[in-house]
């Protein structure tokens, strides 16, 4: 079985009137990035430093990288 066979038998079942809006997101990321995305980002957020950049584009960088994170992670 392929992972795309998988999804769908298995997630993709439920109405979409039961799908969350924050399932539905979280399910998508999860299709179309690595697995160890958010483990990759978050060193990349641990060694991010102003350096050379402005403080918007620091600022900036921060933010996009917090952004897909999450808040709950």
């Amino acid at each position: 079985m392929t992972a795309e066979q998988y999804c769908l038998r298995s997630r993709a079942r439920r109405t979409a009137s039961r799908w969350r809006p924050t399932d539905f997101f979280q399910e998508l990321f999860n299709y179309c990035f690595l697995v160890d995305f958010k483990i990759e980002l978050r060193r990349k957020l641990q060694r991010c430093y102003r350096n050379d950049m402005s403080v918007c584009e620091y600022i900036y960088e921060l933010n996009e990288m917090w952004n897909l994170l999450g808040e709950t992670d």
